[in-house]
């Protein structure tokens, strides 16, 4: 009997336990198309959970003849490492990388770079049938008679000339069922990225969808979708991403496959979360997936995607929108039936993008009182249109590999995880190319835009909002010399009346002006609230944090700059009073609530109503501190703790890092 080769398909997840598809899906493909199923023996789909030593012991045991690895951002170090060991270990091993995050479309010196690796599957093409060819043709393997493979001869560049048909690819039936023997683990914090579509007709120039933008949709058969979801809802998987570019492109498909997923969760009590990405241009179908989602609480918000809000930064990056004020529109009168808040998710440091262009979308944003602004950091992707040379010439467009965050919240290295805190340890070296500078910015105001947008992504929840509202109606005051004024005054003149807050918010501009220097290479932007803390945050929830230590310096601070500005003083320094003390800041106790006084009914105002002034007397009534959503604890004891760094600890994880819910009380009573 002659023994069968081995076959490894390495994929590395980003957060808990992911669950690699691809593995299940050329697995399953296989076997119904392939010639030589009977000559193959395929290992463990999760031996990148495997540690190294783990790995190599059973490959001595079980001795690779093909060893694929997908490089995400997240996994390319850790890929490459393993590609040069396994190519010293096993010479005769064919080493094939696919995947995005690989430089190759445009680079002539790939292989030259890389010459472990034998051959590149583009992401654009389906690493199903183009598997199935390489195991069929192994024995007598020519990679040029693979259809749109790019190899290598001597280390100069190939790319195989025969093209890859993706309207005749056949799907594989329910590719979960097909290998259920490996569903044998804990579900509990599983992500399932699915996808029920591949392609994407759009070329918005700083997206790359698997190398499938601008291309047309393939459907997966709908018969297929219903059963591998129901199989999955029956495994207890918790969370489903739908990685379909445009989720509600197919009217009754979409819509059908959505209302199945509720009905699941009603059915078997899983998934828990559901993240779609919205179609670009089917309005009316996006919301009623977003309300069919919250109304059977798999969604937390309303998402509005929109990149930019200004015309000609979505024009130079060929995004096609409908207009932001129609879409904010239709959510918000969906609200009125449905209650949730909105998030507006928008990309820093486009081109066009400015200081004063960020300057202008936050007026805009606040001016709507949306519930929350998440502009990402813009990675420049090697399958995204920008890349192109051509493209970054006509931007001017420069780079700088920052170690940045994916998740808001990481567990140092060599810290133990508090029990019920679901979190990422901060164990691997994730560097992002990251665009820190245009034609229409410098990479110090980069900095600059990126701290903005740190500050106004928390104005919601810090009661920012309830102070610019008063600022703009009653003391014309913008939302834009608002921010500005706090950003240069403040934070980059370091006048915060607190030591903490000048060391830890003062010191942003200084930390990010040092990492986009020219003369240092790969940098890790690491924001710590202190020694003694066990996490690492992202830039958002930092300053979100910080403030929630010291809400009342933060905001006497914000008074001192302000107070010559305003005309009616006393109405000013009541207001900052008032948010002072409905901050649920370290020191509340829900077991003895709160009482102030204010000169002014500022719950009547903040409900349009007529600021009246009296003797007002206030009791706060929150005493729901927990936070089920981000942890699993059912007893805020933080305000009973002694030791002042564990207190804090736990008052992060109670208040804070749930970064959608409100930092202040919701539960005030008028006394008199």
């Amino acid at each position: 009997m002659t023994q069968k080769k081995n076959i490894y398909l390495w994929s590395e997840g980003i957060q808990g336990k992911v669950v690699p598809i691809l593995w299940f899906s050329a697995k399953t493909y296989f076997e119904e198309h392939g010639k030589t199923v009977d000559k193959w023996q395929w290992h463990d789909p999760f031996i990148h959970e495997w540690s190294d030593e783990k790995l190599f012991s059973y490959l001595e045991k079980h001795p690779p003849a093909i060893f694929g690895l997908s490089l995400y951002v997240w996994s390319e170090k850790k890929a490459k490492q393993l590609t040069e060991t396994i190519s010293k270990l096993y010479p005769k091993c064919k080493i094939i990388w696919g995947g995005p995050q690989i430089d190759i479309k445009y680079n002539g010196q790939f292989f030259q770079q890389h010459p472990e690796v034998s051959a590149v599957v583009p992401s654009d093409v389906y690493g199903e049938a183009i598997l199935t060819d390489i195991l069929d043709n192994f024995n007598s393997l020519k990679f040029q008679d693979i259809p749109e493979i790019y190899y290598q001869r001597a280390g100069i560049k190939f790319k195989s000339k025969i093209p890859f048909d993706k309207r005749s690819f056949v799907w594989p039936k329910n590719i979960f069922k097909a290998q259920k023997e490996y569903f044998n683990f804990d579900p509990k914090n599983t992500l399932i990225i699915y996808e029920s579509t591949r392609g994407c007709p759009y070329k918005c120039s700083y997206c790359d969808w698997g190398g499938g933008t601008y291309t047309k949709t393939i459907k997966k058969p709908i018969e297929t979708v219903l059963d591998e979801l129901e199989f999955l809802a029956q495994q207890k998987m918790e969370w489903f991403y739908f990685a379909d570019a445009n989720f509600g492109i197919f009217k009754d498909r979409d819509i059908q496959i959505i209302n199945h997923v509720a009905k699941l969760k009603r059915e078997y009590g899983y998934p828990i979360m559901v993240n779609v990405e919205n179609a670009k241009n089917n309005l009316d179908r996006v919301l009623e997936i977003q309300k069919t989602l919250i109304v059977n609480g798999l969604a937390p918000y309303y998402k509005i995607s929109i990149q930019s809000v200004h015309d000609d930064i979505k024009k130079n990056i060929d995004r096609v929108d409908i207009p932001f004020d129609i879409q904010y529109e239709k959510v918000k009168k969906l609200q009125e039936e449905i209650h949730a808040p909105i998030l507006i998710e928008t990309i820093l440091g486009l081109p066009g993008d400015s200081y004063q262009k960020t300057l202008e979308t936050i007026e805009i944003l606040e001016a709507k009182e949306i519930g929350s602004f998440r502009p990402a950091i813009w990675n420049l992707l090697p399958e995204a249109p920008a890349y192109a040379p051509e493209e970054r010439e006509k931007w001017k467009i420069q780079t700088k590999w920052l170690k940045l965050f994916t998740t808001p919240y990481r567990i140092k290295p060599n810290t133990l995880r508090q029990e019920g805190v679901f979190a990422l340890e901060d164990k691997n070296d994730i560097y992002f190319e990251n665009v820190i500078e245009t034609s229409s910015y410098n990479r110090f105001e980069w900095c600059d835009m990126l701290i903005l947008s740190m500050i106004s992504g928390t104005a919601k929840q810090l009661g920012l909002s309830r102070l610019l509202r008063y600022l703009k109606t009653k003391e014309n005051i913008t939302v834009s010399s608002f921010y500005h004024q706090l950003y240069t005054k403040l934070i980059k003149e370091e006048k915060f009346i607190d030591p903490y807050l000048n060391k830890q918010l003062g010191s942003l501009p200084k930390k990010l002006y040092d990492l986009v220097s020219p003369d240092k290479d790969y940098q890790n932007f690491e924001l710590d609230p202190g020694p003694k803390f066990p996490g690492l945050l992202s830039p958002m929830l930092y300053f979100l944090f910080i403030v929630m230590l010291k809400p009342a310096e933060f905001y006497k601070s914000i008074e001192h700059i302000l107070i010559d500005q305003v005309k009616d003083k006393e109405k000013f320094i009541d207001l900052i009073d008032f948010l002072i003390n409905i901050f649920i800041d370290i020191d509340y106790d829900p077991t003895n609530p709160r009482e102030f006084n204010t000169l002014y009914n500022w719950v009547d105002y903040f409900d349009n109503k007529t600021i009246t002034k009296s003797y007002f007397k206030w009791r706060i009534n929150d005493t729901g501190l927990d936070i089920s959503s981000a942890t699993e604890f059912k007893v805020s004891d933080y305000p009973l703790i002694n030791d002042h760094d564990k207190k804090i600890e736990q008052f992060f994880y109670h208040r804070a890092m749930n970064m959608t819910r409100p930092k202040y009380a919701e539960n005030i009573e008028l006394l008199n």
